[in-house]
């Protein structure tokens, strides 16, 4: 008599969710890092990295080491452009378009 009330609530469950379990969700988060070098292989440090989505406008930015290398985290998994920038406030131009999937993406940019 007690298995009763747990085969209905399971039953109920069951039903409520169309016959089929619920998947979790799960974000598809995505990454990029790179480098960032002049023609000759010199690295850019101070460098500013925009990830620009087209409906959102700057979603993220990074930061050049010493290195030229930057890491980008948490982003959405999709197609964004990428800037670079000379420092916080100097000039700056389109680099690339790119298709971010689900994990690491890794962009080197050799610069103008």
């Amino acid at each position: 008599m007690k298995r009763l009330p747990c085969l209905l609530v399971l039953l109920l469950t069951f039903v409520a969710c169309n016959g089929s379990p619920t998947a979790p969700i799960i974000a598809q988060w995505a990454s990029l890092s790179g480098r960032v070098t002049d023609k000759y292989g010199n690295a850019w440090g101070g460098v500013s990295i925009g990830v620009v989505d087209a409906e959102k406008g700057v979603v993220a930015s990074a930061l050049t080491n010493d290195d030229g290398r930057y890491s980008i985290k948490e982003l959405s998994a999709g197609q964004y452009r990428i800037w670079l920038q000379l420092g916080k406030t100097g000039p700056g131009y389109f680099v690339s378009d790119v298709d971010l999937r689900e994990g690491s993406n890794t962009l080197d940019i050799v610069s103008r």
